[in-house]
């Protein structure tokens, strides 16, 4: 599950994944629901750990600044 401090808003008002662009989120979201099924294409896989690893490069430098501020 995506947690909302996931998430930032872009220079337009659309709600996307930090260090994502929202085609990206989009196609992030999507793949999601794809790649947990047993049957899933390994390309399809392959490109959601690439967009996974792409926002949490992004997202975990945010985290640890955050959690040194409490």
């Amino acid at each position: 599950m995506i947690k909302d401090s996931e998430y930032e808003t872009d220079t337009i008002g659309r709600r996307v994944l930090v260090g994502l662009t929202p085609e990206e989120t989009s196609e992030y979201l999507q793949l999601a629901k794809l790649v947990t099924t047993e049957d899933s294409d390994e390309g399809l896989a392959l490109r959601w750990v690439e967009l996974y690893e792409k926002h949490y490069a992004v997202l975990r430098p945010l985290s640890q600044i955050g959690a040194a501020k409490h």
